[in-house]
């Protein structure tokens, strides 16, 4: 059964703390749930500004060329990463093809990824008979 896409959200984050002058940006970030109809979710992270990635995902359709992410996304079949990743690229022509936009596309593919990910878990690789035990050497740097 494939599941599909019943709901995206986006979270602003900011440090309430922060000192805006002395930052770079690292204050800030947007964190965006993709939530399948099966009730599990994927999450994805952007850096940029978090109004705008927010503005891009829940933008409405203004046209063909013109559409808001969470549009596309709603009711799609979780099965092909690489379907949805053009999908979102194709119908967003006017938006620009750089910078803001390639995040929130991101951002969006992390958490769909986190969904069709075939991989097994990396536990039962690790704690095969197979595996060769190798001293920890931590790293801490000031």
């Amino acid at each position: 059964m494939q599941h599909r896409i019943e709901k995206v959200e986006v979270f602003c984050l900011q440090d309430p703390q922060a000192d805006f002058v002395r930052f770079e940006g690292s204050y800030q970030n947007v964190v965006v749930v993709v939530t399948a109809d099966n009730g599990l979710y994927g999450i994805g992270e952007s850096d940029s500004p978090p109004s705008i990635i927010k503005a891009l995902i829940e933008a409405p359709t203004y046209n063909h060329l013109s559409q808001g992410l969470a549009t596309l996304l709603l009711g799609e079949a979780l099965d092909d990463p690489k379907r949805l990743w053009q999908k979102m690229y194709q119908n967003t022509y006017w938006h620009g093809r750089n910078g803001a936009l390639i995040h929130a596309i991101s951002a969006l593919d992390i958490g769909i990824c986190m969904h069709v990910s075939t991989r097994p878990p990396c536990i039962p690789i690790l704690a095969s008979k197979n595996t060769i035990s190798c001293p920890l050497m931590p790293r801490f740097t000031p």
